[in-house]
């Protein structure tokens, strides 16, 4: 059951590293404070990889730049999760950015005191594999996504992912994505133009699938929305 489904808020957990909380705990002992404000770069892509994030509060986007300035939003990351071990463990450059979305606390861990950490935690490689492992499965599949079916399916599809991730059920069975995206943010994770988001956003809005109140994106009804999304009739259309 997701959390679109049973109403209970969380992260999305493609990306998670389940940790015990015993270890998440122990790790960061290692570490020290840091507070971010929205907006405010956390790693850069490109820079050595000298350290590793324990997220603590808030949520951060990961965003990769082509030389063409067109940017990809590969995730997003929440409380619990860690960031930037995957430069860490394999010793190339960060192959993302990482942006603070809302205010966000993290503990910072040294790349040595993290490698030694791993070294003497067998079940947090584990962990660590695990959560590797369902990273790239979710980019290969969102790759395939991106010449397979056009851009309302994937941004459906996206919006679906989003309110299971980071979705609050309401009284009235919607689902409220707690996590604040702009045009922007939803075509960098689509592979798409703003343009043709916000004729898809209109679209989806007239179909009664979703409203805006406020900035939040409302999904009014998830299992048409799932059923427009993962619909096996390519002439299915709304």
């Amino acid at each position: 059951m997701t959390a679109a489904d049973s109403g209970e808020r969380g992260h999305a957990k493609s990306g998670r590293a389940q940790m015990s909380p015993q270890d998440r705990s122990a790790l960061e002992e290692l570490g020290t404070v840091r507070n971010y404000a929205q907006g405010d770069v956390l790693l850069w892509e490109g820079d050595h990889a000298d350290l590793v994030m324990i997220m603590r509060t808030g949520r951060v986007k990961v965003v990769t730049v082509a030389e063409s300035g067109y940017e990809t939003l590969l995730a997003h990351r929440g409380p619990g999760d860690l960031i930037g071990e995957m430069a860490v463990i394999d010793g190339e450059t960060r192959s993302a950015s990482v942006v603070a979305v809302e205010p966000a606390q993290v503990v910072v861990v040294s790349a040595e005191a993290f490698r030694t950490f791993v070294a003497t935690h067998p079940q947090v490689v584990r962990a660590l594999v695990s959560s590797i492992t369902r990273r790239l499965r979710e980019s290969d599949r969102r790759r395939s996504d991106l010449g397979a079916y056009p851009t309302d399916i994937r941004l459906a599809r996206h919006l679906l992912e989003l309110a299971e991730g980071h979705g609050d059920r309401q009284p009235d069975g919607s689902v409220a994505i707690t996590l604040r995206v702009t045009q922007r943010d939803l075509a960098a994770a689509i592979g798409s133009s703003r343009e043709s988001v916000g004729r898809d956003l209109r679209d989806f809005r007239s179909a009664g699938l979703i409203v805006n109140r406020g900035r939040t994106i409302v999904v009014l009804n998830v299992v048409t929305l799932r059923a427009f999304a993962y619909s096996e009739n390519p002439d299915r259309r709304m």
